[in-house]
């Protein structure tokens, strides 16, 4: 069992889209390290992208 903190405007955006699906929080996050595990990758792009103020 493990617990996590996630902002609650966030959550409540996630919960009525996961709830159009048919699926829950929970269900998301075991879905996402169920792909990592298995994938060795994440379920999603990453990129970092540099700030560079205008000069």
């Amino acid at each position: 069992m493990a617990t996590i903190r996630i902002d609650d405007e966030l959550k409540h955006d996630a919960d009525k889209m996961f709830d159009e699906v048919g699926i829950n929080t929970l269900i998301a996050g075991e879905m996402f390290l169920n792909r990592f595990v298995k994938t060795g990758k994440f379920p999603f792009d990453i990129e970092i992208i540099f700030y560079q103020p205008n000069t």
